[in-house]
């Protein structure tokens, strides 16, 4: 499939797209006769799921380490979790010292 498929398909713009890819987080194809890329369903599950990590706030080398296999999913989503409830703590307790001054 386009870049412009695939787009439409993920309601992810092209330029995030090409963004991702030079991050080496997608790898299409190259068509030989005029050198666009070729995105295949496999890159279509990968945006979905770069998609969806982003909003839950996924560093991209976070996800380059899921889409690797590098990092477990489980094991990155217990990380990220915890981490966001030590953001929360800490803007708790800044929002507590400044309500003393």
């Amino acid at each position: 499939m386009t870049i412009n498929e695939l787009e439409s398909r993920t309601d992810i713009t092209k330029q995030n797209i090409r963004f991702y890819e030079r991050k080496g987080l997608l790898h299409p194809s190259r068509n030989e006769v005029n050198n666009y890329r070729e995105y295949t369903e496999e890159d279509f599950r990968t945006l979905q799921t770069i998609k969806v990590l982003r909003k839950l706030d996924f560093s991209i080398e976070d996800i380059r380490n899921i889409l690797s296999e590098e990092t477990p999913l489980d094991v990155s989503l217990e990380q990220h979790l915890k981490d966001l409830q030590q953001r929360q703590q800490e803007k708790k307790i800044r929002r507590l010292t400044l309500m003393t001054v």
